[in-house]
């Protein structure tokens, strides 16, 4: 009886570290990946060139109109959003992000919303993942004094 828990224990960590030389080797494709991605293109989740029709007026227009009022809050978190600590400066870049606005009661809400990484295949992307390369995060700001309010990291 000794002997099978023995083996299974040993079994467990071999796989366990199979695991993580696994995830490591696929951490390192993807970052080889983002550090290759055109400049010259807005990515969509899953890293893919968002191609968009620019009328803004049709219906299948992916395009997005905002009131011009969200100009002055997003004036204010990108400029908190590129001073925060805890993300690297490439974390920081923009073309790996989303960008949201929404109105609650007197404060306009601003998400960056980290755009998903795809799955690779070789070194294709194929699909989306649930992973993100950057953080997710969640500004409010008074729409009176255009200060922020409040701050939310999201996973």
């Amino acid at each position: 009886m000794f002997q099978w828990r023995k083996l299974l224990v040993c079994l467990s960590s071999v796989l366990v570290t199979s695991a993580m030389a696994s995830n490591k080797a696929n951490d390192l494709k993807l970052d080889a990946f983002i550090s290759g991605l055109d400049a010259k293109c807005a990515y969509t989740d899953g890293y893919q060139c968002h191609q968009s029709d620019p009328s803004f007026y049709s219906q299948q227009s992916q395009q997005a109109l905002v009131p011009a009022a969200y100009l002055s809050a997003w004036a204010v978190t990108s400029a908190a959003f590129a001073e925060l600590s805890d993300l690297t400066e490439a974390q920081k870049d923009l073309r790996h992000y989303k960008i949201g606005f929404a109105e609650q009661d007197d404060q306009i809400v601003v998400l960056f919303s980290a755009i998903f990484l795809p799955y690779l295949e070789g070194d294709k992307a194929e699909g989306v993942s649930t992973g993100v390369f950057g953080q997710s995060i969640k500004f409010w700001v008074d729409k009176e004094t255009m200060a922020i309010t409040k701050k939310l990291y999201l996973k």
